[in-house]
């Protein structure tokens, strides 16, 4: 842990005084990174001067955790680690960490990441901070969501949607159901009078009459082969014979079973049958029409789920995730909006409105919603606890957005925070706080100048014992 230790010059002029560890035997052993004092970046300084820059990768070679992922503890313990990309925060390019641009002569000392990495401000009496002019304001958890409003719209759900088409031209003779309707799946719907129905099984019938006959006459020919009474050539041309008509007998099966249509059954009639549970929403015809192949015929619908899909404005479109929360009014704002979650993003933009696509699934076994309603969907931005800190805590020091939180009359702890929503005088942010944290904000800005010092070769610097 390195301390910034700010003396009574600071009511002229601040100076900064950087307590390092020094280095320890090869033999001995830092618990705190889990590694030995002689390798230990954090501890032994003189270890980071003598490696120099990674030349491959830019950071310092100690710290440089691609060339030495043993690093992890260390990184854990000074709680600089990015767990969605499983590499330390500081150099997680991916969550913006930039590749420092070092001199020659000059080398960041400790840790190389942030400048408020694993450290703390210390006044060296309690009496500075009311010298210095330091305020602090208790902290404020947000107990109000932040979501934002997006255009939407209800539709069906296409994984339980089916359009029912008739396979063959023919005379719709019968519809057994109506608008409104349940139906399960295999349920006859419809049937048709279709003209080719009985030649295909007349087709059907002949060629079982042949495969019979066929089959037969193998049987005779294959007893008298075994008896040396007909010649194998022979018996081969009546294998064939078989297989011929067998095939034809196959074909005329199939012909029929495309049309929908059970070669066994006695009807007359080619049945339409429904290929999914669901409810009829459309209808197209009525009794007597003559229908074209791959005409639809009816629509049917699972209609107790629905699909909201949303259109994200481009430049909200990095703040919607999956798993968030979006509210979609039913009607008459007394009655609570249907919920549910996002279940999946676009991976590119609509090339036509520039928005992208989110689909949330709604569950409608109430009948509250219908397909095709627009409206404004609410997306809850905010899956977990939020906070709200005064504008004049917030400070950038190079590399995050920090405040400081007073863990006593003297000593304060710079914290990083990510900051989701500008107030008119807070921000609402995401940090590791506890409720009962105190923070600064007249005196920040003096406690971040003391921080980051050293980091460009200001103050000066000493070594010491211990951590």
């Amino acid at each position: 842990m390195k301390w910034t230790v700010l003396g009574l010059a600071a009511l002229a002029a601040v100076t900064s005084y950087v307590f390092w560890p020094k280095t320890a035997k090869a033999s001995d052993w830092c618990n705190e990174h889990q590694r030995s004092e002689a390798t230990c970046p954090w501890c032994n300084t003189a270890y980071v001067n003598d490696l120099g820059a990674c030349p491959e990768h830019g950071w310092p070679e100690a710290f440089c955790f691609a060339c030495h992922p043993d690093l992890e503890a260390g990184f854990r313990a000074e709680n600089d680690w990015c767990g969605e990309h499983a590499v330390p925060e500081s150099q997680c390019q991916l969550c913006g960490a930039q590749v420092p641009v070092q001199a020659a002569d000059i080398l960041l000392l400790g840790a190389p990441q942030c400048p408020s990495s694993g450290k703390v401000v210390v006044l060296q009496s309690p009496e500075i901070a009311q010298h210095v002019g330091l305020e602090l304001v208790p902290l404020q958890q947000n107990s109000e969501k932040q979501r934002i409003h997006i255009p939407a719209q209800t539709q069906f759900d296409q994984n339980h949607y089916a359009k029912v088409r008739v396979r063959t031209e023919g005379v719709l003779e019968r519809l057994s159901v109506d608008l409104g309707d349940w139906v399960e799946a295999g349920e006859v719907l419809a049937q048709l009078d279709v003209r080719e129905l009985s030649e295909l099984k007349a087709q059907w019938q002949q060629s079982q009459a042949q495969l019979q006959l066929a089959q037969t006459r193998l049987a005779q020919d294959q007893l008298l082969a075994s008896q040396g009474l007909l010649a194998e050539r022979e018996r081969l041309q009546t294998e064939s014979a078989w297989k011929d008509a067998k095939a034809q007998n196959d074909a005329a099966f199939a012909a029929l079973q495309n049309l929908g249509f059970d070669p066994q059954s006695e009807a007359v009639l080619l049945s339409v049958k429904a290929p999914i549970r669901g409810q009829v929403v459309a209808r197209n015809h009525v009794p007597g029409e003559t229908l074209e192949e791959n005409e639809i015929l009816l629509e049917i619908a699972d209609t107790s789920r629905l699909w909201l899909m949303l259109a994200i404005p481009q430049d909200q479109a990095s703040l919607v995730q999956k798993g968030l929360w979006v509210d979609f009014p039913v009607g008459e704002t007394s009655v609570l909006p249907q919920r549910g979650a996002v279940e999946w993003l676009s991976a590119s933009l609509d090339p036509h409105t520039q928005t992208l696509q989110a689909r949330v699934l709604l569950d409608n076994r109430l009948a509250r919603l219908q397909a095709n309603r627009f409206g404004q969907a609410a997306v809850f931005l905010e899956q977990g606890a939020s906070w709200q800190v005064p504008k004049a805590a917030v400070q950038w020091e190079g590399c995050c957005q920090i405040v400081f939180v007073a863990e006593s009359a003297q000593r304060f702890r710079p914290v990083k925070v990510n900051i989701q929503r500008e107030l008119e005088d807070s921000y609402q942010v995401e940090a590791d706080f506890m409720p009962e944290h105190r923070l600064v904000t007249t005196g920040s800005f003096l406690l971040k100048t003391e921080l980051v010092k050293d980091n460009i070769g200001a103050g000066c610097c000493q070594a010491d014992a211990g951590h």
